[in-house]
Protein backbone atom coordinates (compact mmCIF):
# COMPACT_ATOMS: atom_id res chain seq x y z
CA UNK A 1 0.00 0.00 0.00
CA UNK A 2 1.83 3.65 -1.44
CA UNK A 3 1.86 6.35 1.53
CA UNK A 4 -0.47 8.26 -0.06
CA UNK A 5 -3.24 5.33 -0.09
CA UNK A 6 -2.43 4.88 3.64
CA UNK A 7 -3.29 8.12 4.24
CA UNK A 8 -6.45 8.36 2.25
CA UNK A 9 -7.70 5.08 4.34
CA UNK A 10 -6.96 6.68 7.82
CA UNK A 11 -8.10 9.71 6.98
CA UNK A 12 -11.51 8.65 8.55
CA UNK A 13 -13.56 9.59 5.25
CA UNK A 14 -14.85 5.85 4.40
CA UNK A 15 -16.78 6.03 7.75
CA UNK A 16 -18.76 2.48 6.68
CA UNK A 17 -19.07 -0.68 8.98
CA UNK A 18 -17.92 -3.47 6.48
CA UNK A 19 -14.55 -1.27 4.88
CA UNK A 20 -13.30 -0.22 8.87
CA UNK A 21 -13.75 -3.88 9.92
CA UNK A 22 -12.29 -4.98 6.50
CA UNK A 23 -9.35 -2.57 7.30
CA UNK A 24 -8.93 -3.97 11.51
CA UNK A 25 -8.89 -7.64 10.14
CA UNK A 26 -5.87 -6.81 7.68
CA UNK A 27 -4.06 -4.90 10.84
CA UNK A 28 -5.01 -8.50 13.44
CA UNK A 29 -3.67 -10.49 10.90
CA UNK A 30 -0.54 -8.79 10.57
CA UNK A 31 0.59 -9.23 14.45
CA UNK A 32 0.49 -12.23 17.14
CA UNK A 33 -1.53 -14.97 16.13
CA UNK A 34 -3.72 -13.25 13.85
CA UNK A 35 -7.16 -13.43 15.40
CA UNK A 36 -9.34 -12.03 17.85
CA UNK A 37 -10.46 -12.83 21.22
CA UNK A 38 -12.85 -15.83 20.55
CA UNK A 39 -16.41 -16.09 22.26
CA UNK A 40 -15.38 -18.37 24.66
CA UNK A 41 -12.19 -16.60 26.09
CA UNK A 42 -12.05 -16.08 29.45
CA UNK A 43 -9.89 -14.13 31.65
CA UNK A 44 -7.69 -15.92 34.46
CA UNK A 45 -5.68 -13.38 35.62
CA UNK A 46 -2.31 -11.18 34.57
CA UNK A 47 -0.27 -13.82 35.17
CA UNK A 48 -1.86 -16.31 33.27
CA UNK A 49 -0.39 -17.56 29.29
CA UNK A 50 -2.88 -16.89 26.80
CA UNK A 51 -2.72 -17.01 23.34
CA UNK A 52 -1.12 -14.01 21.61
CA UNK A 53 -4.41 -12.97 20.02
CA UNK A 54 -4.12 -9.42 18.83
CA UNK A 55 -6.77 -7.69 19.92
CA UNK A 56 -8.54 -8.00 23.02
CA UNK A 57 -11.87 -8.01 21.53
CA UNK A 58 -14.84 -9.83 20.28
CA UNK A 59 -15.19 -9.40 16.27
CA UNK A 60 -18.80 -9.16 16.66
CA UNK A 61 -18.62 -6.86 19.63
CA UNK A 62 -15.95 -4.77 18.30
CA UNK A 63 -18.37 -4.55 15.26
CA UNK A 64 -21.51 -3.26 17.16
CA UNK A 65 -19.56 -0.77 18.55
CA UNK A 66 -18.27 0.73 15.43
CA UNK A 67 -22.06 0.38 13.99
CA UNK A 68 -23.06 2.67 17.12
CA UNK A 69 -20.33 5.02 16.39
CA UNK A 70 -20.96 5.66 12.71
CA UNK A 71 -24.74 5.86 13.12
CA UNK A 72 -24.27 8.38 16.19
CA UNK A 73 -22.09 10.32 13.76
CA UNK A 74 -19.03 10.72 16.20
CA UNK A 75 -15.94 11.46 14.70
CA UNK A 76 -14.45 14.27 16.69
CA UNK A 77 -12.00 13.09 19.25
CA UNK A 78 -12.04 10.09 21.63
CA UNK A 79 -10.23 9.23 24.62
CA UNK A 80 -9.11 5.61 25.13
CA UNK A 81 -8.00 4.63 28.33
CA UNK A 82 -5.64 1.62 28.20
CA UNK A 83 -3.89 0.76 24.97
CA UNK A 84 -3.60 -3.06 24.84
CA UNK A 85 -0.70 -5.17 24.02
CA UNK A 86 -1.03 -4.03 20.08
CA UNK A 87 -2.73 -0.85 20.17
CA UNK A 88 -5.33 -2.85 17.94
CA UNK A 89 -8.32 -0.35 18.93
CA UNK A 90 -6.14 2.69 19.07
CA UNK A 91 -5.98 1.63 15.38
CA UNK A 92 -9.24 1.36 14.74
CA UNK A 93 -10.24 4.28 16.39
CA UNK A 94 -8.12 6.37 13.77
CA UNK A 95 -10.25 4.61 11.29
CA UNK A 96 -13.34 6.19 12.97
CA UNK A 97 -12.13 9.22 14.49
CA UNK A 98 -10.05 13.23 13.61
CA UNK A 99 -8.46 12.46 16.67
CA UNK A 100 -7.33 9.50 19.15
CA UNK A 101 -5.77 10.01 22.89
CA UNK A 102 -4.91 7.02 24.44
CA UNK A 103 -3.83 7.06 27.92
CA UNK A 104 -0.97 4.01 28.57
CA UNK A 105 0.81 3.48 31.89
CA UNK A 106 3.74 1.63 29.43
CA UNK A 107 5.46 3.86 26.64
CA UNK A 108 7.08 1.06 25.40
CA UNK A 109 3.77 -0.46 24.10
CA UNK A 110 3.41 3.22 22.46
CA UNK A 111 6.36 2.53 20.99
CA UNK A 112 6.05 -0.91 19.84
CA UNK A 113 2.62 0.12 18.27
CA UNK A 114 3.99 3.08 16.28
CA UNK A 115 6.60 0.86 14.39
CA UNK A 116 3.99 -1.92 13.35
CA UNK A 117 1.86 1.34 12.58
CA UNK A 118 4.29 2.53 10.29
CA UNK A 119 5.22 -0.70 8.80
CA UNK A 120 2.29 -1.41 7.89
CA UNK A 121 1.40 1.81 6.23
CA UNK A 122 4.93 2.00 4.75
CA UNK A 123 6.23 4.38 6.78
CA UNK A 124 3.55 6.60 7.67
CA UNK A 125 4.07 7.56 11.35
CA UNK A 126 1.16 7.77 13.58
CA UNK A 127 1.34 10.69 16.00
CA UNK A 128 2.12 12.68 11.93
CA UNK A 129 -0.60 15.70 11.85
CA UNK A 130 -1.89 15.18 15.39
CA UNK A 131 -3.62 12.25 14.59
CA UNK A 132 -2.76 10.14 17.69
CA UNK A 133 -1.47 11.74 20.93
CA UNK A 134 -0.29 9.77 24.22
CA UNK A 135 0.06 10.52 27.40
CA UNK A 136 2.30 8.13 29.61
CA UNK A 137 1.41 7.19 33.16
CA UNK A 138 -1.07 6.06 35.26
CA UNK A 139 -4.58 7.59 34.70
CA UNK A 140 -5.49 8.67 37.85
CA UNK A 141 -2.04 10.80 38.36
CA UNK A 142 -2.47 14.16 38.77
CA UNK A 143 -0.03 15.27 35.69
CA UNK A 144 -1.80 12.65 33.58
CA UNK A 145 -5.20 14.28 34.11
CA UNK A 146 -3.63 17.52 33.13
CA UNK A 147 -1.76 16.91 30.16
CA UNK A 148 -4.50 14.51 28.78
CA UNK A 149 -7.38 17.27 29.50
CA UNK A 150 -5.04 19.71 27.67
CA UNK A 151 -4.67 17.25 24.80
CA UNK A 152 -8.40 16.71 24.58
CA UNK A 153 -9.76 19.75 25.18
CA UNK A 154 -13.03 21.53 24.63
CA UNK A 155 -15.14 17.76 24.35
CA UNK A 156 -14.41 14.87 23.34
CA UNK A 157 -17.16 12.45 21.16
CA UNK A 158 -16.40 9.19 23.05
CA UNK A 159 -14.58 8.07 26.42
CA UNK A 160 -13.49 4.07 25.75
CA UNK A 161 -12.60 2.61 29.46
CA UNK A 162 -10.42 -0.14 29.40
CA UNK A 163 -8.00 0.23 32.10
CA UNK A 164 -7.53 -1.16 35.52
CA UNK A 165 -10.32 -3.29 36.13
CA UNK A 166 -10.52 -3.12 39.66
CA UNK A 167 -13.91 -1.38 41.26
CA UNK A 168 -11.58 1.49 42.25
CA UNK A 169 -10.11 1.76 39.58
CA UNK A 170 -13.16 2.14 36.97
CA UNK A 171 -14.37 4.35 39.12
CA UNK A 172 -11.52 6.78 38.96
CA UNK A 173 -11.27 6.83 35.31
CA UNK A 174 -15.57 7.72 34.92
CA UNK A 175 -15.30 10.23 37.71
CA UNK A 176 -12.11 11.94 36.41
CA UNK A 177 -13.15 12.21 32.31
CA UNK A 178 -16.69 11.14 32.02
CA UNK A 179 -17.31 14.73 32.01
CA UNK A 180 -15.46 15.87 28.77
CA UNK A 181 -18.23 14.04 26.92
CA UNK A 182 -20.28 16.30 24.34
CA UNK A 183 -23.66 15.51 24.62
CA UNK A 184 -24.51 13.36 22.41
CA UNK A 185 -21.51 11.00 22.53
CA UNK A 186 -21.04 8.13 24.34
CA UNK A 187 -18.86 6.37 27.26
CA UNK A 188 -18.01 3.08 27.03
CA UNK A 189 -16.47 0.12 28.97
CA UNK A 190 -14.78 -3.03 27.55
CA UNK A 191 -15.18 -6.29 29.84
CA UNK A 192 -18.76 -5.66 30.86
CA UNK A 193 -20.30 -9.46 30.69
CA UNK A 194 -17.38 -10.98 32.91
CA UNK A 195 -18.22 -13.15 35.28
CA UNK A 196 -15.56 -13.28 38.12
CA UNK A 197 -15.31 -10.21 40.13
CA UNK A 198 -11.18 -11.48 41.17
CA UNK A 199 -10.84 -10.44 37.43
CA UNK A 200 -12.70 -7.69 36.55
CA UNK A 201 -14.90 -5.15 38.75
CA UNK A 202 -16.55 -4.08 35.92
CA UNK A 203 -19.93 -5.53 35.83
CA UNK A 204 -20.50 -4.33 39.38
CA UNK A 205 -19.59 -0.72 38.85
CA UNK A 206 -22.15 -0.85 36.20
CA UNK A 207 -24.43 -2.04 37.96
CA UNK A 208 -24.61 0.60 40.75
CA UNK A 209 -24.43 3.31 37.54
CA UNK A 210 -27.34 1.78 36.43
CA UNK A 211 -29.25 1.77 40.10
CA UNK A 212 -27.63 5.74 40.24
CA UNK A 213 -25.45 4.56 43.56
CA UNK A 214 -22.64 6.38 41.83
CA UNK A 215 -23.77 9.94 41.22
CA UNK A 216 -27.52 10.07 42.04
CA UNK A 217 -28.00 9.78 38.22
CA UNK A 218 -29.32 6.48 36.57
CA UNK A 219 -27.66 5.91 33.67
CA UNK A 220 -29.11 3.47 30.38
CA UNK A 221 -27.31 1.37 29.46
CA UNK A 222 -26.93 -0.71 26.33
CA UNK A 223 -24.86 -3.71 26.37
CA UNK A 224 -23.24 -5.43 22.95
CA UNK A 225 -22.36 -8.64 24.15
CA UNK A 226 -21.76 -11.98 22.18
CA UNK A 227 -19.41 -13.89 24.02
CA UNK A 228 -19.32 -15.80 27.78
CA UNK A 229 -16.79 -13.24 29.48
CA UNK A 230 -16.47 -9.84 27.59
CA UNK A 231 -18.71 -7.47 26.27
CA UNK A 232 -19.33 -3.79 25.38
CA UNK A 233 -21.76 -1.43 27.42
CA UNK A 234 -21.99 1.99 26.51
CA UNK A 235 -24.59 5.09 27.51
CA UNK A 236 -25.30 8.27 25.66
CA UNK A 237 -24.28 11.34 27.49
CA UNK A 238 -27.23 13.71 27.39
Amino acid sequence: MSKQKANDTISGLKRDTKIIMSELDRWVESLGNGKYNPADFKPLGALALYPDYSIQQVRSEINGLVDEIISRDLSGTVLEIGLGHYGSTHFLWRLLFERVVTIEKAPERCRAFACNYSEFYNGVWPTENDHSSFVFGPSSDANVVRKTYNAVRPQIDMLFIDGDHSYQGILCDWLLYHNLVRKGGIVAFHDCATDTPEQSEVPGFLEKLEKGNIDGNKYQLHRIVHSKHLGIAFYEYI
